[in-house]
């Protein structure tokens, strides 16, 4: 698990550091941190999935997540 989520977070590092290249997301934290962000919010939302949270509390999180990484 630990190495899946070490890929999972490389290769969103990446794909954030494009995207801050081209203004696309905010510079304030670093791409790892922003990787780290993803998928935690991945998870978290997974966790809330199966524990019958209501869904649009999880889609909520995932809109305050994705609001603050908008550059």
């Amino acid at each position: 698990m630990r190495r899946a989520f070490a890929r999972f977070t490389e290769s969103t590092a990446t794909a954030f550091r494009e995207a801050q290249a081209r203004g696309e997301v905010t510079t304030v934290s670093t791409p790892e941190a922003q990787a780290q962000l993803a998928l935690v919010v991945a998870e978290g939302t997974a966790l809330l999935a199966r524990t019958g949270v209501h869904p649009d509390a999880a889609v909520a999180a995932v809109d305050a997540a994705i609001a603050g990484l908008r550059a």
